[in-house]
């Protein structure tokens, strides 16, 4: 296939001197490691030259053209070709990203769409910088057609600029421009129609903010605005939630340093943004700081999501951050009646094995835990306070087509895909302690 394509390319380039036509020449790095795909990715991207070839002639008759595909670098679509249906009708529209050469050039969005059983562009657009950052979808107007959310990263800044399109008749308009750091679209002020939130980073001035957007009559207006902990560096992962009939929100994990997480809780009521786990006083959010780095989870399966408080087990007081495997976890939910932070649970979770022991309260200060990598052992001991600490029981993971390597005499906790746990009661345990109650708190974490 390769030869064939680029001996076609040559005979045209041969051609070119005496006929005058015109050809794409499309980048030979790019497409060595994205060549056409089959079926209908194929089709558009087919679709695609032919537009950039049309273009061509009409603008510079007689020229080449070369062009490179753009790959949005953040967020949940990623590729240069984003099939969706945008207006609800069962049929998949596309959008192609890509930029003309020579490098440097804007990025273009080609919109494409199936007419009469053949992709065709029916509009094309120039973006706001070289480089796509990420690609949203929303609703703002709730008319079941989606709008684009496109960001762009702006040479030599850390800030980007989002450039919101509306789709209608085969078109694309430019509606709403503004910079951000990190964007998100979800339901915030209705469930029928979605809202655009934009975080704002200034680490030089320690401050960071972020506002709530929607469309009303036409319109993109600022709906309210709120401070978040000062010394934010960057985005994790976020979950839109309703909190009460008229309260909704999202979670959103944040990154401070290397050993600092928080989770910053986003709320609207109705009339007001507001963080709440923000602290104004001080410009930080230290409810929700912890140096596990664990993220925000529904960790119970009730539907309402905790962030967790990560503490050190008892013995790792001293204890570097990179030397700790294993946290005393406590995990809060906003209790939107009393206005305040409410705790669920305390566990004890095992990342490397994915599960977790929720810890009793009458527990907690009483026992610790180790964890052994090359035996995928935890172990939960009684804490002495003179002399070594007294293993209760242990857990061993493995996988379910093994035999258990550290021996037969275990009791079976739980079989989760192919991976397969097992526990074992120490001899010199509490006598009250048994079997069940440890598989009681055993659950799997993912």
């Amino acid at each position: 296939m390769w030869r064939r394509w680029i001996a076609g390319v040559a005979a045209c380039a041969m051609l070119l001197p005496m006929s005058g036509c015109s050809f794409v020449n499309l980048d030979m790095e790019k497409q060595l490691r994205a060549p056409h795909a089959a079926g209908e990715q194929s089709a558009i991207q087919t679709a695609l030259e032919e537009h950039i070839f049309a273009l061509n002639a009409e603008q510079e008759q007689g020229t080449a053209v070369s062009y490179v595909l753009k790959y949005p670098r953040m967020g949940d679509y990623r590729s240069a070709f984003i099939m969706k249906d945008m207006n609800g009708d069962g049929k998949e529209e596309a959008l192609a990203f890509y930029a003309m050469q020579p490098e440097g050039a804007n990025s273009h969005i080609a919109l494409l769409r199936k007419i009469d059983g053949v992709w065709q562009c029916t509009d094309d657009i120039e973006g706001l910088a070289t480089e796509v950052e990420r690609i949203h979808f929303g609703d703002l107007d709730g008319n079941g057609t989606a709008e684009i959310f496109a960001g762009y990263s702006m040479y030599n800044t850390r800030d980007r600029r989002l450039m919101l399109y509306s789709w209608e008749n085969d078109v694309l308009t430019e509606c709403y421009s503004d910079t951000y750091s990190h964007m998100l679209v979800g339901h915030m002020t209705a469930r029928s129609h979605d809202d655009l939130l934009l975080f704002r980073l200034n680490n030089t001035d320690k401050k960071t903010s972020v506002k709530l957007l929607s469309l009303e009559n036409g319109e993109v207006v600022t709906k309210g605005e709120t401070a978040l902990d000062g010394n934010i560096l960057s985005f994790q992962d976020y979950q839109f939630a309703q909190l009460d009939d008229d309260i909704r929100g999202v979670y959103q994990d944040c990154t401070k340093d290397s050993n600092t997480t928080i989770t910053e809780l986003i709320l609207w009521d109705g009339e007001t943004l507001s963080a709440p786990l923000y602290d104004a006083t001080e410009n930080i959010t230290s409810r929700s700081a912890r140096e596990s780095g664990l993220p925000f989870k529904d960790i119970d399966g009730d539907k309402i999501i905790e962030w967790p408080i990560s503490l050190r087990l008892p013995g790792d007081e001293s204890k570097s951050v990179d030397m700790i495997s294993l946290w005393l976890t406590e995990w809060y939910t906003w209790d939107v009646f009393m206005n305040r932070p409410e705790k669920k649970q305390t566990s004890i979770v095992n990342v490397n094995d994915d599960y977790q022991l929720t810890i009793p309260e009458e527990w907690v200060g009483r026992v610790t835990a180790t964890y052994d990598v090359k035996k995928r052992k935890l172990s939960v001991l009684r804490v002495v306070e003179e002399g070594e600490n007294e293993e209760l029981f242990h857990i061993v993971a493995f996988p379910e087509r093994e035999k258990n390597p550290l021996g037969d005499d275990y009791v079976f906790l739980k079989l989760d895909g192919q991976m397969r746990y097992e526990m074992k009661l120490q001899p010199s345990a509490d006598s009250d302690l048994k079997v069940e109650t440890v598989r009681t708190l055993f659950s799997i974490y993912k």
